[in-house]
């Protein structure tokens, strides 16, 4: 139940179905299937299974090992799809208003508070939730699984879901009652995208070798002498300071040279034992860690849809239907004002959240798992796996990336096969160089935001390659984003963008030798000429920096069309297409860039916000201040609303496009397909509610 966002935090399925008033297929294929449609085929009493949905992966997995898949490097996307359904967490994401459900957490997170040195907050488990060997799960499972990660210093998706900055330790306060001890109050994404959303596994199982290994991580001798060490450093790196200031500034009564090279010298060795310790603790720290992924874990227990059944290696992988799971024929609603109703199978209501039933239901649907295995077969390359669906072999194709329209364009006339066109939880976006002075106005922005339109560009060249960005955050992310948060000029027609910015520079002051106009008769625009800043003087030569196009055709093209744009408006700017990396170093090394074509994945938390701005623009970086370090989510999402709406104002970067990624699929159904990421990409096949299709 599980699928991928940026920071590889990976978040269950029900996110999704807020998804549905989103894009078409770019291929227009029908693939919708009602809720009507899905509900008729469940039984009311139980679930009638289908022997075995299969996927298509382009990988084997390269892990089983449940602290090696979160903490390996590189370790994340096939291991995850195949395996990431097998334990269960505290919440899950799905479309409601705040966003939060209760997966194993009985109710939601409470307030913080202060006790002592530290801030505490505490999650209520369900009772009665038991793991495949029969063992009930218990707070003892959850504070043992973030403690272990805490104790080896876990890295990669374990160190986003436990930051050892804010987080000391967790305590399993009664049976059912799991307690937070925290450094300081916690950030939303390290409490609500971090703690909230890791998996959780089995002490039961795990504890006996977790023991066994504890005798490698280092001790708190090693760990004592490192910080009296670090302390010796801290203290005479300040003498030196002192010291070389004083002589500098040749003070009466100061320092010799001979002090100061004395203390040079000593704090040389100093730091160079405390490197030598340092290299120590870290050996044995990863040691311990490797021994601890290296741990053969084929019979530990699952609590989540799906556990291990078998494996050939480079061949398949087979995961059964877990009897145990108590998610299995529960009902999921949701509702246009924000409810969200789930009932068990005899409609009895197990949860109801963010307020009173108002009206239809807006999506139906019915967990399962549908199937008595889920199995995932391994194929050579993308080409050999399409191949097979086409054969009757799997029923989706899984990729990491997504599908490109290339790839499932031989897919579109093939009534047995089902495509749909989603947009990536990816951006692409300009950004300008604020350190140059011809950017510092806003209205200067503002006018470039109106006169950029790619909309032609993706109804016809790249028709199915891209979907419009029309704010700073995707409509699709109906909990984060901001209607009011729209970018100047969307929805106006291209006369209208064009003459909006030209008025918004002579507004601000600019002027031309020959101003930008519309030609009526050929309803085009007729290019500016000598643009001239407020200043006096004519607005320099610029360059727009975009990635080749053997990196990126899509962005180079885009690019094409936005440098037209600009001359249009009499802007000077030429275009320069150049390697991936030698953007990059001259974006984040040198600096030494006007305006420049870029792109980046989107968490669930959008302090992308604030990383695309890159904290050139103060007022968005005082906003940004708030926005990341405050510990309420109703604060984080209010804060987010007013930042998109100062986004919209000093637009530091302009949002573009999104890519569109494609799912195939044959002989399954399920109950929405408009999700970002897409359904095999992102929610990895979401085996747990796709359905087989019944015959008549």
């Amino acid at each position: 139940m599980k699928f991928s966002p940026s920071k590889n935090i990976y978040i269950p399925v029900l996110l999704v179905v807020s998804l549905l008033a989103g894009c078409a297929s770019p291929l227009d294929i029908p693939t919708t299937v009602t809720p009507e449609a899905v509900v008729e085929t469940t039984s009311s009493i139980g679930i009638e299974r289908a022997p075995e949905i299969r996927f298509g992966i382009l990988e084997d997995i390269s892990a089983t090992n449940v602290w090696a898949i979160y903490g390996r490097s590189g370790s994340g996307y096939w291991n995850q799809a195949v395996q990431g359904a097998y334990w269960p967490h505290l919440y899950q994401l799905n479309s409601s208003p705040l966003g939060y459900v209760p997966q194993v957490a009985d109710g939601f997170p409470g307030e913080f508070v202060q006790e002592g040195s530290y801030v505490t907050a505490t999650i209520l488990l369900r009772d009665g939730l038991t793991w495949t060997d029969g063992e009930e799960l218990t707070a003892s499972d959850v504070a043992f699984t973030g403690n272990t990660a805490l104790a080896y210093q876990l890295k990669n998706d374990w160190q986003i879901y436990y930051n050892p900055l804010v987080l000391d330790h967790i305590e399993a306060a009664g049976r059912y009652q799991v307690k937070y001890y925290f450094t300081q109050a916690p950030a939303v994404s390290d409490w609500y995208y971090g703690i909230l959303l890791a998996p959780i596994v089995q002490e039961g199982y795990w504890k006996p070798f977790v023991d066994d290994i504890t005798r490698l991580i280092p001790d708190e001798t090693l760990r004592a002498e490192i910080a009296a060490y670090e302390a010796r450093v801290a203290g005479l790196q300040a003498i030196v300071d002192q010291e070389q200031l004083a002589i500098a500034y040749g003070y009466e009564e100061g320092p010799t040279n001979a002090n100061l090279t004395k203390n040079e010298e000593e704090l040389i060795y100093i730091l160079n034992e405390l490197r030598e310790l340092q290299d120590t603790y870290e050996l044995r720290l990863d040691t311990a860690r490797q021994v601890l992924f290296s741990i053969d874990n084929q019979e530990e227990p699952s609590l989540g849809p799906w556990k291990f059944q078998q494996r050939e290696t480079g061949l398949s992988i087979v995961n059964g239907f877990n009897q145990e799971y108590f998610g299995s024929n529960t009902v999921a609603a949701s509702y246009a004002n924000g409810a969200y109703i789930l009932s068990n199978s005899e409609n009895t209501e197990t949860l109801a959240a963010y307020g009173q039933v108002d009206g239809e239901a807006t999506l139906v649907y019915h967990v399962g798992p549908f199937f008595e295995r889920s199995v995932y077969l391994v194929y050579s390359s993308e080409d050999a796996a399409l191949d097979a669906l086409r054969r009757g072999e799997v029923e989706a194709v899984l990729s990491q990336q997504g599908l490109s329209k290339e790839a499932v364009v031989q897919f579109q006339a093939d009534p047995g096969i089902n495509v749909a066109g989603n947009e990536r939880r990816s951006l692409r976006y300009l950004a300008f160089n604020l350190s140059r002075t011809y950017f510092s106005r806003a209205a200067f922005r503002q006018a470039v935001a109106c006169t950029l339109d790619l909309s032609d560009l993706a109804q016809n060249e790249l028709a199915g390659d891209i979907s419009i960005a029309s704010g700073y955050v995707s409509p699709h992310d109906i909990f984060w984003s901001n209607p009011g948060g729209i970018l100047p000029c969307v929805g106006d027609t291209e006369q209208e963008r064009f003459e909006q910015a030209a008025a918004l520079l002579g507004e601000a002051g600019f002027d031309w030798q020959q101003k930008p106009a519309w030609n009526q008769s050929e309803n085009t625009p007729i290019p500016g000429q000598g643009l001239v800043l407020p200043e006096g003087v004519y607005f320099p030569q610029i360059t727009l920096l975009a990635p080749t196009v053997d990196h990126d055709p899509v962005r180079a093209m885009a690019a094409q069309e936005i440098v037209h744009s600009l001359q249009n408006l009499g802007i000077p700017v030429k275009l320069e297409l150049k390697a991936y990396q030698d953007v990059i170093v001259d974006v984040y090394g040198t600096k030494n860039y006007d305006l420049v074509l870029l792109g980046g994945r989107l968490g669930y938390f959008p302090d992308y916000l604030c990383a695309f701005s890159r904290a050139q623009d103060i007022l968005v970086e005082d906003a940004c201040g708030g926005f990341l370090s405050t510990s309420s989510l109703d604060d984080a999402r209010q804060q987010a609303f007013h930042l998109q709406e100062l986004l919209v104002s000093e637009v530091p970067f302009i949002p573009l496009y999104y890519p569109v990624t494609y799912d195939v699929f044959r002989d399954i159904q399920y109950p929405f397909v408009e999700v970002q990421d897409g359904l095999t990409s992102g929610l990895h096949g979401a085996a747990d509610i796709a359905q087989p299709v019944i015959s008549p």
